[in-house]
């Protein structure tokens, strides 16, 4: 006669061991998983069967917790340094152009590195990019760029930093002027966009006419 099989009890402390095996390492749970169901008992079938299921929500958590992280890294998270800074610019007349002034900045600690001004006429456009050690003399500081050629104007823009560390500060100007030849012209409008080169993204922006 034959002996009827002995089937091995898998006690509670092991499945719970197993679970949080299965949950914490998906690759330890499906490989458990597959040796339990594999097997012929029931109970071992379902110990098998909410290893492997474990290990699956392990993974899509793990996925999950990732792009969470991935999104605040990309900004969405309280990093200050990744934020935007606002400013606020008011504008005047100049002898063949423009001088652009800040009223205000949201950051304290934004460089004149971290800028890039940007001067279109809707055809054409040309920019400029400081670097902080142009303007941290430690007094007022003056950046005269050479002049850029945007469609038929040459233009000539030239950066303040009244107090000389490298930072834009409230009070702080550029101006953007022509040199000889045509002037901005009173029939285009002109657009002055501020970029924040970290993120690539428009601090502010100011429209004018000649």
């Amino acid at each position: 006669m034959m002996r009827p099989q002995v089937v091995e009890q898998i006690s509670s402390g092991m499945k719970i061991l197993f679970y949080i095996l299965s949950l914490m390492i998906p690759l330890v749970g499906f490989i458990i998983g597959i040796i339990y169901y594999s097997k012929e008992d029931p109970e071992s079938k379902h110990v098998g069967k909410m290893c492997i299921i474990l290990a699956v929500v392990g993974i899509l958590a793990t996925v999950g917790l990732v792009a969470v992280l991935y999104m605040m890294v990309l900004g969405f998270g309280g990093d200050d340094g990744m934020q935007i800074p606002a400013a606020a610019l008011s504008r005047n007349t100049v002898t063949n152009g423009v001088k652009f002034t800040f009223v205000s900045v949201s950051s304290s600690s934004l460089y004149w590195a971290d800028v890039t001004i940007i001067l279109t006429d809707g055809l054409d456009f040309v920019s400029w990019s400081p670097y902080a050690t142009d303007l941290d003399s430690g007094f007022d500081s003056e950046l005269l760029f050479p002049a850029e050629s945007m469609y038929t104007i040459n233009v000539t823009c030239a950066i303040h930093d009244l107090a000389g560390n490298g930072l834009v500060n409230g009070g702080d100007y550029f101006t953007l002027t022509t040199n000889g030849g045509p002037t901005f012209s009173s029939g285009t409008e002109y657009t002055v966009t501020l970029v924040y080169d970290p993120t690539g993204s428009s601090m502010t922006s100011s429209s004018f006419t000649g």
